[in-house]
């Protein structure tokens, strides 16, 4: 009879001295990020290596509401450079504790120059994204799903994005991402401060 009392505190001892995934702290969409990215375009006859920064930030302004904001900028070879900006909306819908239903939509401006042929285009677009955000471990976070830019005079790509995030702290990560589409792929090593 007292060996149930025993079992019932070894259990609740060990499943606090283990860390499970619903002990994941919950996502956050209040963070700053920079990254650093190497990426490779091929259409065609274009064929373009580069790399470069991006920084990135978020800001929720109710529990599902959060604003967002984009900058990279990249040289490539042959003295190309290119700039993207964006800015826009996102909501995330918990499917699950600790999984999110994201989904974004931004206005997008993109500034191509390239030195060496006097080339120079300004274009405008807007982009649209969902993917699913998960807090798998107390420590681990992915992020997984698709997105399309369109461009006025750029044309359209839709993208497949791949991040993992690895906190150090409780308010900081390290992470990677990745993004794969028809023209080309990037990938990214960057940190993130929450606040």
């Amino acid at each position: 009879m007292q060996r149930r009392p025993l079992s019932l505190l070894a259990a609740l001892t060990a499943a606090l001295a283990m860390p499970a995934i619903g002990q994941a702290a919950p996502l956050s969409y209040s963070y700053v990020e920079a990254a650093y990215l190497d990426t490779e375009i091929d259409n065609g006859p274009l064929d373009l290596d580069g790399s470069g920064l991006q920084l990135r930030g978020s800001l929720p302004i109710n529990p599902h509401f959060f604003v967002f904001a984009g900058y990279s900028d990249i040289s490539f070879d042959h003295s190309v450079d290119a700039t993207a900006l964006h800015v826009g909306l996102g909501a995330h819908l918990p499917i699950q504790h600790n999984i999110d239903l994201v989904g974004r939509a931004a206005v997008v401006k993109a500034d191509l120059k390239g030195r060496r042929f006097g080339v120079r285009a300004d274009d405008d677009g807007f982009l649209l994204g969902a993917a699913v955000r998960a807090a798998i471990a107390p420590r681990w976070e992915v992020e997984g799903g698709l997105e399309y830019v369109n461009l006025d005079d750029g044309g359209s790509d839709t993208s497949v994005l791949l991040e993992g995030r690895y906190f150090f702290l409780h308010n900081l990560s390290g992470g990677l991402l990745l993004d794969l589409n028809d023209d080309g792929n990037t990938l990214g090593v960057g940190v993130r401060l929450l606040f």
